[in-house]
């Protein structure tokens, strides 16, 4: 099982993951997050490096989450996974960069990014932006995303259960998180994010 660690709002780091060594890393920002603009830096330096990096984002705040996620593949046989879902209320804004970086002599790097954001309301904003350099031709790497409100059909089936508007857009956007929060191999740290997004 990979290390996992928790940082919640963190401001801009590195992580260096040496030869061998596999970590997962989730990143949570909510409310509380400060609105600097922050880089977040993936460096995975040794041959057969692996990082699972989750990004959990809940927020309402109208102050603009600006981050920028830069993952660099710079030995060969290095891993990286990035799973990121964000549900933004009211006039919540976030600004969000994926860069993956795979360098020349990284053959055999392994790199896939996935960002899903729900928006609650008209006035929520998002933009990401998905970025692939590869200097390598024996690689593997690819992204997926989608922004879009809650589906029709998911709140009218709870609306006809007795689950006022309100309740139901909070039971999908929990649903939401949970498909990627499931990815949390570490118990302890599940149970920390599961209470933070009560």
């Amino acid at each position: 099982m990979k290390h996992t660690e928790l940082h919640i709002n963190s401001g801009s780091r590195t992580w260096t993951l040496t030869e061998h060594q596999q970590q997962q890393v989730v990143l949570v920002f909510d409310d509380a997050c400060t609105p600097d603009a922050r880089e977040l830096v993936f460096r995975l330096m040794g041959k057969e490096a692996q990082v699972d990096i989750i990004i959990l984002v809940k927020r309402k705040a109208p102050e603009l989450l600006q981050a920028s996620l830069h993952v660099i593949h710079e030995a060969q046989n290095t891993k990286a996974n990035v799973m990121a879902a964000s549900v933004l209320d009211d006039s919540a804004a976030q600004d969000i960069r994926g860069i993956i970086h795979i360098q020349k002599g990284a053959k055999g790097a392994d790199a896939f990014l996935s960002h899903r954001t729900l928006t609650l309301s008209a006035t929520a904003k998002s933009r990401t932006e998905p970025i692939l350099e590869i200097e390598e031709d024996d690689v593997k790497a690819s992204h997926a995303g989608v922004t879009g409100p809650v589906d029709p059909e998911q709140l009218f089936y709870l609306q006809t259960r007795g689950v006022s508007t309100e309740e139901a857009q909070q039971v999908i956007a929990q649903g939401f998180l949970q498909a990627v929060m499931s990815k949390i191999q570490d118990p302890v740290i599940l149970n920390k994010v599961k209470d933070l997004f009560k």
